[in-house]
């Protein structure tokens, strides 16, 4: 297979060293006022609320900015979902290079009241947000709860 070539290639790649470096600024912000920089865990929030995930999940679109966590890759972002290390380099630019042909596929997230958790999807939240989108298509399955969020 060869490499990706043209405008759109080129600009992505070098987007993402800008990208890169607002997060490490990000983080360093935090670190100063004494506020985390990653994302949220899924994981810990529910367990901490007593989610149960359910079995209804709908297509539809999902407000970028509600987006808090991650299942799995709460390590990997800030909290602002800037990439934390360039070994995703790769797949953000190919992520951005799809937004510009409009051919990326709905990411999946749980609801847990009014905050999102991504599933599959944290390099297309992570681009969607630098891109300035408001909104994202999602496979929103929603998380009950006994404790009100």
């Amino acid at each position: 297979m060869s490499e990706p070539t043209g405008p759109a290639y080129r600009q992505a790649l070098q987007h993402f060293p800008v990208v890169r470096a607002r997060a490490d600024l990000e983080r360093l912000m935090a670190r100063l006022r004494g506020r985390p920089a990653k994302l949220l865990s899924f994981e810990e929030v529910r367990q901490q609320l007593h989610g149960d995930i359910t079995d209804r999940t709908v297509l539809r679109e999902t407000p970028v900015n509600a987006i808090v966590g991650s299942v799995g890759r709460y390590r990997d972002f800030t909290r602002s979902f800037l990439p934390l290390s360039g070994a995703g380099s790769s797949r953000w630019v190919g992520v951005e290079m799809g937004f510009a042909s409009g051919r990326l596929p709905p990411i999946d997230v749980y609801k847990l009241g009014e905050a999102y958790f991504v599933i599959d999807g944290n390099h297309r939240v992570s681009v969607s947000r630098e891109l300035g989108y408001e909104k994202i298509q999602a496979h929103v399955t929603e998380v009950e709860t006994e404790v009100p969020v």
